[in-house]
């Protein structure tokens, strides 16, 4: 998951096992992609992109084959995280 939210949001995600990146760091490709192509052309702003990469691939796991990637995992997980909280609230 990718968002702004942070602190105590990004603690609980994580306490259910969902894999959250904020958004600066998931979104920072593009915005430096947008500007240096402005000023200085493709190549350069290929190098850049590279260059703001590489933090997320060390901060985010990579999957292990064979596996499902988060991007097919995440939508039916988050489901039913979502109706066991719901159901916990309704519970208390």
């Amino acid at each position: 998951m990718a968002s702004s939210a942070g602190g105590s949001v990004a603690d609980e995600l994580a306490a259910g096992g969902i894999l959250w990146a904020p958004d600066f760091l998931v979104n920072a490709g593009g915005v430096i992609r947008g500007a240096v192509m402005d000023f200085h052309g493709g190549t350069m702003a290929d190098t850049a992109v590279v260059a703001v990469s590489a933090p997320a691939h060390r901060y985010l796991p990579r999957p292990t084959p064979p596996g499902p990637t988060p991007r097919t995992r995440s939508p039916s997980q988050a489901r039913r995280r979502i109706a066991r909280t719901e159901r916990r609230r309704a519970a208390s």
